[in-house]
């Protein structure tokens, strides 16, 4: 699924293809980092952003 559809989504709609295995975790993490990575240096709202944390939870919660 293209990264900036999912990054306008809804949390119930995530949710919703999540549950349907439409969707991992994963994908929606890498989303929201790469969306960080390219909106960050303009607006400078994170001060730092722990790739292997989120990625790590993410692959924790897609073995759910």
């Amino acid at each position: 699924m293209d990264q900036n559809k999912l990054t306008a989504m809804t949390v119930g709609d995530l949710s919703g293809l999540l549950e349907k295995k439409e969707l991992s975790s994963a994908e929606i993490c890498t989303a929201y980092i790469n969306k960080v990575k390219e909106t960050d240096p303009t607006i400078q709202a994170f001060l730092a952003l722990d790739e292997k944390h989120v990625m790590d939870a993410a692959a924790e919660a897609d073995q759910r």
